[in-house]
């Protein structure tokens, strides 16, 4: 699972403070000066809006 997952899975966890960690993480991910991490990046949102969880799916969105 790579860095970006426990991220996103950090998202629907049973733990407030985990889950605000986690969006706040993504939230400052910076990948605009590298176009191969970019796409990787939108490849796993446009996973993760097809997740059965619902906070992973809005964190996507």
């Amino acid at each position: 699972m790579s860095a970006f997952e426990v991220l996103i899975n950090a998202l629907s966890d049973k733990d407030r403070d985990i889950r605000i960690a986690g969006a706040d993480a993504i939230a400052h991910l910076d990948y605009s000066k590298n176009t191969d991490k970019k796409k990787k990046t939108v490849d796993a949102l446009k996973t993760a809006e097809g997740d059965k969880k619902t906070a992973v799916k809005i964190a996507a969105i």
